[in-house]
């Protein structure tokens, strides 16, 4: 990876060839970093459809909670397809051109989007172990996700 081309976007400066060359292995290190971390982070997430299809298959009669943690386990994808792009592809043109102009996005996108995503999932989740634990019905719960999704976006 060139990073001369781009500006010299991960640091350093214009010391010489010698300084680029540590600059340019610290950038490749942390990019792999940003990968590993990544994958494990949608592993994670897709692990939750383990769960799943366990709940649809001992309810088979009501598989309704199987169906929203599945559909959950998707939509806690969603917020990974910002950290991936930058993983994969570094800072990109189009998302430095925003800050240049907006320079407060990147606080919110952080502030509104994945601030009340976390909440929002870490509630219902919360809420999945009260139900599992029998201390809340399905109703409830559904009840209460409805109330916290919509009080969060």
């Amino acid at each position: 990876v060139d990073f001369r081309a781009h500006g010299n976007q991960c640091g350093g400066g214009d010391n010489g060839v010698q300084n680029w060359e540590l600059d340019n292995h610290i950038c490749v290190f942390v990019q792999g970093l940003d990968i590993i971390v990544t994958i494990i982070a949608i592993i994670c997430a897709l692990s939750f459809l383990g769960f799943a299809i366990d709940a649809k298959n001992k309810n088979n009669n009501n598989p309704i909670i199987g169906y929203a943690v599945a559909f959950g386990a998707f939509a806690v994808l969603l917020p990974f397809a910002y950290p991936v792009q930058l993983s994969l592809y570094g800072q990109i043109p189009w998302w430095t051109c925003i800050q240049q102009r907006y320079p407060f996005q990147s606080i919110a996108v952080v502030a509104y989007i994945y601030i009340p995503t976390s909440l929002t999932f870490s509630s219902i989740l919360f809420g999945a172990t009260l139900l599992h634990r029998k201390v809340i019905s399905e109703n409830e719960l559904g009840i209460a996700s409805i109330i916290v999704i919509s009080s969060c976006f």
